[in-house]
């Protein structure tokens, strides 16, 4: 029995024979005679197919990148395993070293050096002190007795002294007054020579003192120092290329060739002899007359501005010059604000003071005294030091030459039948 089919002339549709439904697509009269439920069937293995496909490739991948990460950390585990060994073995050969423990302690101090240099103090600026704050012409003061503190934010120097006004009366509490007065006018000075180019000189290059413990000077120009310009290391602005471009005819004269290199450093500079070393003067003292001009080649400006001339480069003093426009002449002023010696108001302290008689028995006016003075004096990083007063100048060093003198025995009190010496204007202290 024959099915007759009518096609529809639209779109597709569906039609029933025989209990199955078929799709019937008009535009190319096709008949698909598979049943559908059968044709969902088809597509879903299809779709698993390609899913345990897609599965497998991606396994696949993973298992390669894991090989590589397990070899990649196999061959990491090795290294590692070989450095251990080779650490383990170094290990004990270091601990097996006998003066392991010196060397670490020497290691450690060594790095420490700028660290201990930066905080190091040196005492010996505190016997320099006293050479400045104690007068040595008029009334005289003798120490007995002296205690130095340098702990702390505050240094202080406590003493026992007498006092000799060495004329009636001798016993003169104005000496003390006068004492106390002088602590306002205490400064300290310190900085670093220069050559002319502002290079700073290493301070073994330098020499401040004579023989004789002495601050180098001139009577007419003021405080200088020695330069020894060729010796090792102490001229800062010739450089190894400057040395090494010497002519190279004279190259097998190693005499000839220390001349060359003698006169390369010591080039524009005036030389002398000291003590049999080459030398070159540096004024510590500013020569305002010679440096200042009004053309373009002043060494120094009326701002105080030093260059093109060794000099001393102070981190506490400052010059100024003020020109007369009339006469054209320049007057100089030095200032020193920052720097003092005895930083607070009441830097000087007597605690007692009595009247007595020295070991000679001449009359003394015996006091206890301490001074706070400023920690930035001791500081061994601080070079070139000097202790400035109104007597004078004093370069501050690990001499006790110039202290020697200021100590003496302790006084006595007077006894209670010393009627001169209790009324303290009497007696003959000459």
């Amino acid at each position: 029995m024959a099915t007759e089919i009518k096609l529809p002339s639209a779109s597709e549709t569906k039609a029933k024979i025989n209990g199955f439904i078929y799709k019937i697509r008009p535009a190319h009269s096709e008949i698909n005679l598979v049943p559908e439920v059968k044709d969902d069937m088809i597509k879903a293995i299809k779709l698993r197919n390609l899913t345990f496909f897609i599965c497998i490739i991606i396994a696949s991948a993973s298992f390669a990148v894991t090989a590589v990460f397990a070899s990649i950390a196999a061959g990491q585990q090795a290294i590692a395993d070989g450095k251990n060994e080779t650490i383990t073995n170094l290990s004990k050969k270091l601990f097996s070293y006998s003066d392991l423990n010196n060397f670490l302690t020497i290691k450690d101090q060594l790095g420490n050096l700028s660290e201990i240099s930066k905080n190091k103090t040196l005492l010996s600026r505190a016997f320099n002190i006293l050479s400045a704050v104690i007068p040595n012409n008029g009334d005289t003061i003798t120490v007995s007795a002296l205690s130095i503190n340098l702990s702390g934010s505050a240094p202080t120097i406590a003493f026992d002294a007498q006092a000799d006004a060495l004329q009636p009366p001798y016993i003169d509490y104005n000496v003390l007054e006068s004492f106390k007065k002088s602590m306002q006018y205490l400064r300290y000075d310190y900085g670093s020579y220069v050559d002319r180019d502002g290079a700073a000189i290493p301070a073994y290059c330098i020499i401040e003192q004579d023989s004789g413990g002495t601050t180098l000077s001139d009577p007419e120009r003021g405080v200088f120092a020695y330069w020894l310009i060729d010796g090792e290391g102490c001229n800062p602005s010739a450089t190894q290329d400057d040395l090494e471009s010497l002519s190279e005819d004279e190259s097998s004269d190693e005499e000839a060739i220390e001349s060359l290199k003698l006169a390369t450093t010591i080039s524009g500079y005036e030389t002398e002899t000291y003590e049999g070393e080459t030398v070159v003067r540096i004024w510590r003292t500013p020569q305002f007359n010679e440096w200042y001009s009004e053309q373009g080649d002043s060494k120094i400006s009326l701002s105080g501005d030093i260059s093109g001339v060794a000099h001393f480069a102070s981190k506490c003093t400052a010059y100024t010059g003020t020109k007369d426009e009339a006469t054209g002449s320049v007057t100089w002023t030095a200032s020193n604000e920052s720097c003092l010696l005895v930083p607070e108001e009441n830097g000087l302290r007597i605690s007692s003071s009595s009247n007595g008689r020295d070991s000679s028995g001449n009359l003394v006016l015996r006091f206890s005294a301490s001074i706070t003075l400023s920690p930035e004096f001791f500081k061994f990083s601080n070079a070139h030091m000097l202790a400035v007063a109104p007597s004078g100048r004093y370069n501050v060093t690990d001499s006790y030459i110039q202290v020697q003198d200021i100590f003496g025995a302790p006084a006595t009190d007077c006894s209670s039948s010393d009627t001169l010496c209790n009324n303290g204007n009497g007696g003959n202290n000459g």
